[in-house]
Formats: C-alpha cells, structure tokens, sequence
C-alpha cells in the first residue's frame, strides 16, 4: 500500500472494529409539551419478515387455465401455437409441427410439460426441432403454472 493511503486506510480498518452504540436502557423522561400535554414515549419494535415465508408448493399458482369453449376457440396443431397468443407465452417455430411453449423467454428443460400429472417423455426437451407429444385436440384442459 502506497504511503499517503496507508493511514487513512488503517484509520478505516479501526473504524470498521469500533462497538456499535447501545440503546439507553431507561426511557427518556416525559416533557410538557407547548399545550401543556405530557409527550409519551411509546416502547420501541422491530418487525422482520421475510418474502418467501410460504412453502414452495404454495407459491406456484395457476396464471393461465384454458378449458372448455375457450379452448375450442384457441386450438391450434400444436401445444406451443395454441398457447401463444395467451400473455407471457410464445412459442418456438421449427416448421410445421414442431412448435414448443416458451412462457416468459423460458424453454427447453426449464419448462416441465405434464399430463395428467405425469411428465411427457417426448424428445422436445432434448431438441427444440422435435414435436411435443401432447395433442391439443385431445385434451380437455390446459393449465400454465409459474413457479417460484
């Protein structure tokens, strides 16, 4: 370290060292106020919380759920063109048949594709020019859950 910084940099290394201050263990006394009031003191709190204090199971929630007369209306050949036009959701477009849901710019193995609660065992997730195994004429619903 070069001379001219080396005292102010060990004089903030000390600093960094010194006890923080406690709080006064007593409250301070009341004072009249200009009206003639009593100021009051009231006792100090903290409130922490945090912003996943749920489970991971409770924060996924259903964002886009297609079923019945609105799905009729929205089916296209594939699993990814049916989707698309709902928000947060594209698709990926390898030619005919080959087209992929991305839901927000994610795709490939970072979207689990299920049915019937099971996972599909297609070679999409491996290849992105691969058709999903899901046939959007078949099925009766569609639900599009975010994840944590």
């Amino acid at each position: 370290m070069s001379r001219p910084f080396l005292f102010p940099g060990l004089f903030l290394a000390a600093a960094g060292l010194a006890p923080a201050q406690t709080a006064p263990s007593a409250p301070p006394p009341t004072a009249p106020h200009a009206h003639g009031h009593a100021v009051i003191s009231l006792e100090q709190f903290v409130t922490t919380a945090t912003p996943l204090a749920r489970n991971q199971v409770d924060l996924a929630q259903s964002t886009t759920v297609l079923g019945g007369r609105s799905l009729l209306l929205k089916q296209q050949p594939t699993l990814g063109e049916t989707l698309a036009a709902e928000p947060g959701i594209s698709a990926t477009s390898f030619g005919p048949g080959a087209s992929r849901p991305l839901i927000r710019g994610l795709g490939g193995d970072r979207i689990r594709l299920l049915e019937n609660s099971v996972g599909t065992l297609d070679a999409s997730v491996i290849s992105p020019d691969h058709a999903v195994s899901v046939e959007p004429f078949l099925v009766e619903r569609i639900e599009v859950v975010h994840g944590p």
